[in-house]
């Protein structure tokens, strides 16, 4: 059975017709989702979120945060509205969060600000966070590196992985996992698969980030958590695996970094 640790159903391609997609997910043997609320990205997301994860708790959960797209509309009355969410059953992680260097949707500046703000509250309620990180990876590095210096406590997880090894190095070093999704399944991203055979099985996540980044071959269509498993398949192809062993491998990860509170040790440099 496959987890989806990181899709977005309150979207409109998937929340009109959440029930089809729900079944879908199940026919594709998908036992869990963890759907990403993106707070600042409209009103009363934290509550559609949470009442969502609420009424399908059978096979959703949820997190909540600031995406650095909405950087500019971060305040601490957010990060408060957030907290009054964290101790929702299904409410497992905060984010996403991070720097996005690419669309540069809110000034950098801002973007780390919202960045560190949310590290923080999230360390100060023990949950893991989920890291949106694109064309930044020498912030987002320096960033962790800084805020994670010092004490214990939930890791998290870098998100959609589409970076370097250099930063899934200084992600697997601090203690997170790497997430994949359908970009595995790309002809032009060999640099995406190359980390997800290089980095330690016990550290990987899939994903589908739905209603974006659809599989080959239903790539340029909406995405949705059926799709998963093709993500998990490429995975298993490519580090020689069974789809059955990556699929118990990804989700015992994701079981041990979102529900039971073990925590990976840091990695040592060679």
């Amino acid at each position: 059975m496959w987890i989806d640790s990181h899709c977005h159903l309150d979207f409109p391609q998937l929340k009109k017709n959440l029930g089809q997609v729900l079944e879908r997910a199940r026919e594709a043997k998908v036992e869990r989702i963890l759907t990403v609320g993106c707070v600042a990205h409209g009103p009363g997301v934290c509550e559609s979120v949470t009442r969502m994860a609420g009424e399908r708790s059978d096979m959703v959960c949820a997190s909540l945060g600031v995406h650095p797209h909405d950087a500019s509309n971060w305040e601490e009355s957010v990060g408060r509205e957030i907290l009054g969410y964290m101790d929702h059953p299904q409410v497992l992680a905060w984010g996403e969060i991070g720097l996005d260097y690419y669309y540069d949707n809110a000034p950098r500046q801002k973007q780390q600000e919202a960045f560190r703000a949310q590290i923080r509250l999230a360390r100060s309620v023990s949950k893991p966070i989920i890291i949106h990180s694109r064309d930044a990876e020498e912030d987002t590095c320096r960033i962790l590196r800084e805020e994670y210096a010092h004490g214990d406590g939930p890791r998290g997880v870098l998100h959609c992985f589409s970076s370097s090894w250099d930063l899934a190095e200084c992600g697997l070093e601090l203690g997170f996992y790497l997430g994949f999704g359908g970009m595995l399944t790309f002809n032009k991203a060999q640099n995406v698969r190359d980390v997800a055979v290089k980095a330690p099985l016990d550290r990987l996540l899939v994903e589908t980030d739905a209603p974006f980044l659809a599989p080959v071959p239903h790539r340029g269509k909406t995405n949705e958590p059926a799709f998963v498993s093709l993500a998990g398949e490429k995975l298993a192809e490519i580090r020689g695996l069974s789809a059955e062993e990556t699929a118990q491998a990804t989700s015992d990860n994701f079981r041990r970094l979102f529900q039971s509170g073990e925590q990976h040790p840091r990695r040592q440099r060679p």
